[in-house]
């Protein structure tokens, strides 16, 4: 019985995910928060240290409209 119901449920659940990434796209803006602990300004390769390169904080702040 308990598997039956597990089986269900996921099935269900699979079924809302996809009808969910189905619906169309909204027109609000995207947000990118990233936090991190004990980072000082020039810590990331962007702002000007050569010891940490990431790439994808690099190509947000080097993205400018």
């Amino acid at each position: 019985m308990m598997k039956t119901l597990n089986y269900q449920l996921m099935a269900a659940s699979a079924l809302v995910s996809l009808f969910s990434a189905m619906a169309e796209a909204s027109d609000k803006p995207n947000f990118v928060i990233i936090f991190s602990d004990d980072q000082g300004y020039e810590d990331v390769g962007c702002f000007g240290s050569p010891d940490i390169e990431l790439r994808g904080p690099c190509h947000i702040v080097a993205y400018r409209p």
